[in-house]
């Protein structure tokens, strides 16, 4: 998130107080798009959108989270619908591959002790289930600029971490963009640039895979794009 002067310090702390209970940060100093294995189509928006609604639910119950500077592996060759999570994504960026058989989730801060995770954990986690994840897709969750969506926020990092799943995986990711709904509503002083946002259910970044078992169905992976994040934030008289 961009850094607040001080003459915006007391209304942002009254924000974050407000979504503490709501977001979990993972800046790199702290600890909706829907795609398949072979396609890919983008999330419908709504006003309270019902497809938001169902996005949140779905990662509220999801059978699996990985959590900050995590990774993990979730089988899908038993039978019986499965959904693997990763949220809160607020500064931080997600790695995923993901097969008929499987799928592998990294989600890491933005500097060198994640870009080394990425190198050592989820490398070796890859290679323990690489003949179940070897002909799926990978991906990168990635943070970009609220109002500049062709820039990383974190320029010199993003593209180590997209080149080191390429090196590792063989695969050529996708790479699927978030922004920090803050930044898009408020400007650097902490005042509100569109109207008052609706903080109780502005999103931060966020994911899932979902397969139904069995091993031979194609996984979807769902996320929070940016025009999803930006409307989470809609003023509710809009």
């Amino acid at each position: 998130m961009q850094l607040f002067t001080a003459k915006g310090s007391a209304n942002f702390l009254a924000l974050l107080l407000s979504l503490l209970s709501t977001l979990t940060f993972c800046y790199a100093d702290l600890n909706s798009g829907n795609h398949d294995a072979n396609s890919s189509s983008v999330l419908q928006e709504r006003k309270m959108y019902p497809a938001l609604a169902a996005f949140n639910e779905k990662m509220m119950n999801a059978d699996r989270h990985v959590f900050t500077n995590e990774q993990g592996y979730m089988d899908f060759k038993p039978a019986g619908n499965r959904v693997f999570a990763s949220d809160g994504f607020d500064g931080c960026i997600g790695l995923a591959v993901a097969s008929k058989k499987g799928a592998l989730i990294g989600h890491y801060t933005m500097t060198n002790w994640g870009l080394n995770e990425l190198n050592t954990n989820f490398k070796d986690l890859y290679k323990a289930y690489k003949n179940d994840l070897r002909s799926g897709k990978a991906w990168v969750y990635v943070n970009v600029h609220a109002h500049d969506e062709s820039q990383f926020v974190v320029e010199d990092m993003a593209p180590q971490f997209i080149d080191g799943l390429r090196r590792i995986t063989g695969m050529e990711p996708q790479i699927k963009k978030y922004i920090i709904a803050m930044d898009y509503w408020y400007d650097e002083d902490a005042n509100p640039i569109y109207g008052d946002p609706d903080h109780e259910n502005m999103r931060s970044g966020g994911f899932y895979i979902e397969n139904p078992g069995g091993g031979s169905a194609d996984s979807k992976l769902v996320y929070a794009n940016i025009r999803m994040i930006k409307k989470s934030g809609e003023p509710i008289d809009l």
